[in-house]
């Protein structure tokens, strides 16, 4: 039976104690709570970002072409090499309701700016709002270098100041970036947060799901915490899809707590190896 987290970890972690005849203080309780849900809740707001900026390069749903141009509207291809594309019509193609993203290109300082007004799109993203400057340049005929700022960017009730820079590579329809980010602002769910990562997505154009291993690094709510992603897999919904995992360390009191994401639910293992399985964050939104 699926219930909170807050009420379920603090009820194992009791138990626990109980059967080893040791004491639980409640502020140990409370700070596995946090832990688990601090980490996933700041994970879920920087994957958000993360999978928008794919859409910058054909990441998502099933068009072929892409968003960003290059020297004057040269663009990324679906085959791996540089053609002439539209400016901004791929991206715009992944978000509603139509007219909710406008794009500029500034050609002569390899720029293009993103502009969001209250935007739904791809991976399960809702309320984008704000502006996105995204710096581009190429070394080859299959890979772009970018660069992204945004200040006070809203996205699925988040609210993040955030500067990136990615290498992205083709080869056919696939694609790899190769990520590093920082992120300050609050989750969705009004964590205070400042983290550094350093990420590699995988996706196919076409297909509308993107794959990620890496890890962040730095403070949710005060608290430093290190989340080393596993294995993660967004899709349509804004829960990660099913049998993706990540690793939470509390770097004050080097404690390593595990979850794992099922079909609409999610598994916490404690640092005893004891299992609960609730509903997670993300399926607030």
């Amino acid at each position: 039976m699926r219930t909170t987290i807050a009420s379920s970890v603090a009820f194992i972690l009791a138990a626990t104690a109980v059967v080893s005849g040791c004491a639980l203080k409640r502020e140990d309780t409370g700070t596995a709570v946090e832990a688990v849900n601090g980490a996933s809740d700041s994970n879920d707001t920087e994957s958000n970002v993360e999978s928008m900026t794919t859409s910058f390069v054909g990441g998502s749903g099933s068009s072929g072409t892409v968003a960003l141009s290059l020297n004057g509207g040269a663009a990324l291809s679906p085959s791996g090499g540089i053609v002439a594309q539209t400016l901004g019509d791929a991206a715009k193609a992944f978000y509603v309701p139509a007219g909710c993203l406008t794009v500029t290109d500034a050609p002569a300082q390899s720029q293009a700016t993103y502009v969001f007004a209250d935007c739904t799109g791809p991976y399960g993203l809702v309320h984008i709002t704000g502006t996105v400057t995204v710096g581009y340049s190429s070394s080859a005929a299959n890979q772009l270098t970018l660069s992204y700022s945004a200040t006070g960017l809203q996205i699925n009730k988040a609210t993040v100041d955030w500067t990136a820079s990615a290498d992205i590579t083709a080869n056919g329809a696939a694609r790899t970036m190769v990520w590093t980010g920082m992120f300050t602002g609050t989750t969705g769910h009004g964590r205070a947060i400042s983290r550094t990562n350093s990420k590699t997505y995988n996706w196919t154009v076409g297909v509308a799901c993107l794959s990620v291993t890496g890890e962040s690094d730095g403070t949710v709510t005060g608290n430093n915490l290190k989340v080393d992603v596993i294995n993660f897999s967004r899709c349509a919904d804004a829960c990660p899809a099913s049998g993706s995992e990540i690793k939470i360390t509390d770097e004050t009191t080097s404690t390593v707590y595990d979850l794992t994401y099922g079909d609409g639910d999610a598994t916490y293992t404690d640092s005893n190896g004891d299992k609960i399985t609730f509903t997670p964050l993300c399926a607030d939104l």
